[in-house]
């Protein structure tokens, strides 16, 4: 879910809006943003200045009314409650996740897999790890998706 998310929402309709939005709050996309999915959360962070200072070609001051802060808390108010999931979007980002879960599947990741089974083999745990079943990650609509992030974002 994390993946499209940062790809628009109603305010900021598309992901080249939020980059421009971050940049003008002295932010860079990726490196000062970033999120991940644990068992009980995902947990999105960003790393902004005080106040803002554009990044770019110009680097000319932002004149704002508002504190970064509060702009920051705009954006997170965005990403996890007026995400736009587009069909288009998930189609992209589904490769992006079937390529981390394959960069996962080496020996460590599945001896961490295996133990789990065994810790926590009377939870539903070792069957809900937080990147997902690679057969859902492939099936999964926007209209799956959207479902997912309204009940559990």
């Amino acid at each position: 879910g994390e993946h499209v998310v940062f790809l628009g929402t109603e305010k900021y309709p598309g992901a080249d809006i939020i980059r421009e939005r971050l940049a003008k709050l002295g932010m860079a996309w990726g490196a000062d943003t970033n999120a991940h999915t644990d068992f009980r959360n995902t947990m999105f962070t960003f790393f902004s200045p005080a106040e803002g200072v554009a990044t770019g070609p110009q680097q000319a001051p932002v004149t704002t009314n508002m504190s970064n802060l509060h702009q920051v808390i705009d954006i997170f108010f965005e990403l996890l409650f007026k995400a736009l999931i587009r069909e288009e979007n998930v189609q992209s980002e589904r490769s992006a996740v079937l390529s981390e879960l394959q960069l996962r599947n080496n020996i460590e990741y599945r001896t961490f897999v295996q133990a789990y089974r065994q810790l926590y083999s009377e939870t539903m745990l070792p069957d809900r790890l937080p990147i997902g079943k690679e057969e859902q990650i492939k099936s999964w609509s926007a209209a799956d998706l959207l479902r997912f992030y309204k009940t559990w974002y």
